[in-house]
């Protein structure tokens, strides 16, 4: 749920950067933000997990 309001901020953000008519831009920069924030996630837990197996 909390990469779904990620995503609606990102690209409600977006549109009022690129502030055109289109959508495609403002789309693709929500679509590409909320990618790294779920990698950046994964590689976060998967971290955790690899200090979590040491211990």
């Amino acid at each position: 749920m909390i990469y779904v309001s990620v995503f609606i901020f990102n690209f409600v953000v977006a549109c009022f950067i690129y502030d055109q008519s289109g959508y495609v831009k403002p789309l693709l920069q929500a679509v590409l933000v909320t990618l790294l924030i779920v990698a950046i996630d994964i590689i976060k837990y998967m971290m955790k997990a690899k200090q979590k197996r040491k211990a």
